[in-house]
């Protein structure tokens, strides 16, 4: 029933085990590290679908992409998913279970190992 402004923290990650839903309501995202973290926590995400974050988040199966100018959107996702905790404990876990396997870090390194050997193979 309402919302802190908590400045810079150490303790993000206990914060985010206490918690129920991840926000993100940026209006320009490029990637959205924090995103993942939220999911790796078990948390369904609620999302701008801008930039990258539709990578990470599975609009209807780990939380729901809005449209960046969409406030009744986020309104009306933020209201289902904090009436239902089933739903959030489904989408939390589908999220961790998703970002887990797509953004391990044996992935990550084999990715980028092979984007820099595309890149030095000579043309």
């Amino acid at each position: 029933h309402r919302v802190l402004f908590l400045g810079y923290r150490n303790d993000v990650s206990d914060l985010l085990y206490e918690s129920d839903i991840y926000l993100s309501c940026s209006w320009h995202g490029t990637f959205g590290n924090s995103i993942i973290e939220g999911s790796f926590h078990g948390l369904p995400v609620i999302a701008s679908n801008v930039g990258g974050v539709p990578e990470i988040v599975e609009d209807g199966k780990s939380g729901f992409l809005v449209d960046k100018e969409n406030i009744k959107g986020f309104i009306d996702k933020l209201s289902l998913l904090s009436s239902n905790p089933d739903l959030r404990n489904k989408m939390g876990v589908y999220g961790k279970e998703y970002v887990e396997r797509k953004f391990d870090r044996a992935s990550i390194e084999q990715k980028l190992n092979n984007m820099y050997k595309t890149m030095l193979e000579p043309r």
